[in-house]
């Protein structure tokens, strides 16, 4: 089950009010699985100050980055991400106010857009305050000054910084081209978000890719990738012609915008056409959105992509040699940044061993903590503004309520709000250090009890993928009294809390 408070009453930076939470039950040979190793459910008070722990698989942190990447990434690569998301964001949010159906297909889209921006604008927030930076920077300055003291670690790892500082320079001319017209495979420019032109240049790319020897191929077209791209690309899925257009033609305004009229690029792909113009044919002409007809083109490979008549891919094949070129580009310069930050990886465990801990990798890790709430910044500098209790209540969260989106509750919750303990704490804060992918990870106290779960972190913490400031950094968890209360008070979900209480099926 889910429970379908699906939005946060959070309607400054300081304060939580969600309760976010799924059961999902497990079966083997078809009966519910039996698990005598489990972890308990805590019933008793989590106070403030009180040791917690939390365990999980936290995504990647970029913390053995060089003060050159980093002023690289806030003065540059964030900002033009943050524009491309700011314009789309805008863009999705007016859609949505055409009518009912224009918010159904724009609403994902808009979520998926305003978390990405979250993460990215706090991320560039820490690295453009000083404090925080120059804590970095000084960080790096005495790792490089204990290998210059040491001529053995200088001949191994001397001038692996100076190395990743020029690659940036050679990037910095490429940068805006690289990102609008190309993109990492993640983070796709505007006028590249429809699923049309994904399906396109998904094909075109795999049908040229699938003819090269594994070790010549584009890392996402590797043979232990081709079985999860293959799925993605040949699974059902509805389309909106009216929406796809509204997208392509946002994002060629947005590109125009971006590059300038007179860009060779700009001229290639829109002609003598105008933005809306041009995505109103790519669409209409396009029959991509048939599953039956993609994996034609996937089976009949690049034969069959070439013979097509599909606008879309043929949008997607006539500009195909402007990204690989640019990525080729920036792959040189990449591979020089991967290959010497390896180095300062190495000069870093050389000079600290254990005493450093690596960058976080997707594998499972232990964080420790307490039990706190923060002091709000006044500004950027000094610190010193109002005091971020640890705990939300119940009580808070309706008071919170306006009746009227994004704070509207849901009926059942109005009409159980008397039955509700409204002091249970449902949200809380630590001090833990965890990251994006820790969400849904066990909090639990110094009896190995769980007492929450985490799902998000201050706005402070979106900082963490560079740096861990434990002043101000804080995880966010649903406190599991709350859980209770939910399924027990306004859900009924009365066989859920008695398993949970230990209680036989």
């Amino acid at each position: 089950m889910q429970v379908d408070i699906r939005k946060r009453l959070d309607s400054d930076k300081s304060l939580n009010f969600d309760l976010d939470v799924t059961f999902l039950r497990a079966y083997e040979q078809g009966r519910p699985a039996l698990t005598p190793e489990h972890l308990t459910w805590s019933r008793s008070a989590l106070a403030p100050n009180e040791l917690t722990f939390i365990s999980g698989t936290p995504g990647s942190t970029e913390r053995q980055r060089t003060s050159a990447e980093l002023a690289f990434l806030r003065d540059h690569a964030l900002v033009e991400e943050l524009t491309q998301l700011a314009g789309y964001r805008g863009f999705l949010t007016e859609y949505g106010e055409r009518g009912r159906e224009a918010r159904r297909w724009s609403t994902p889209d808009l979520y998926r857009v305003e978390n990405t921006f979250k993460e990215l604008y706090g991320a560039r927030e820490a690295l453009l305050e000083p404090s925080f930076f120059q804590r970095l920077v000084a960080r790096e300055q005495e790792l490089r000054q204990r290998v210059d003291a040491d001529p053995a670690f200088c001949r191994e790892y001397g001038g692996a910084w100076e190395a990743i500082e020029e690659a940036l320079r050679r990037s910095a001319p490429f940068a805006r081209d690289w990102l609008w017209i190309e993109g990492p495979p993640g983070f796709r420019p505007p006028w590249a978000k429809t699923s049309l032109f994904f399906w396109a240049r998904t094909l075109v790319r795999a049908a040229s890719e699938r003819l090269r020897d594994d070790s010549e191929r584009l890392p996402e077209y590797g043979s232990a990738r081709l079985p999860a791209l293959e799925q993605r690309l040949l699974a059902e899925q509805p389309l909106d012609r009216d929406f796809e257009s509204a997208k392509l033609a946002f994002g060629l305004r947005a590109l125009r915008e971006a590059l300038g009229a007179d860009h060779p690029f700009v001229r290639k792909l829109l002609g003598k056409a105008s933005p809306a113009e041009l995505a109103r044919q790519l669409v209409q002409g396009s029959t991509l959105n048939r599953a039956a007809e993609r994996q034609r083109l996937w089976q009949g490979g690049q034969a069959a992509v070439l013979a097509s008549h599909d606008r879309m891919l043929q949008l997607a094949l006539a500009i195909d040699a402007d990204g690989r070129a640019l990525r080729a580009r920036h792959d040189v310069e990449e591979s020089v940044v991967a290959q010497n930050a390896e180095r300062v990886a190495r000069a870093r465990f050389a000079v600290y061993g254990m005493r450093a801990a690596p960058d976080a990798t997707s594998s499972p890790r232990l964080s420790f903590g307490t039990v706190r709430g923060w002091r709000e910044p006044q500004g950027r500098e000094p610190r010193g503004g109002a005091l971020v209790p640890a705990f939300t209540t119940l009580q808070g969260m309706f008071e919170r309520a306006t009746g009227r989106e994004p704070y509207a509750l849901p009926q059942r919750w109005l009409e159980r709000q008397r039955r509700l303990a409204l002091d249970t704490p449902l949200n809380f804060a630590t001090d833990n250090d965890v990251v994006g992918g820790n969400s849904g990870s066990p909090v639990l106290n110094r009896q190995g009890e769980l007492v929450g779960l985490v799902f998000d972190g201050n706005l402070d913490s979106l900082g963490g993928a560079y740096g861990f400031d434990i002043a101000l950094n804080r995880t966010v968890a649903v406190d599991a009294r709350a859980i209770w209360q939910a399924l027990d008070v306004v859900y009924g979900a009365q066989r859920v809390t008695a398993e949970i209480a230990g209680a036989a099926p």
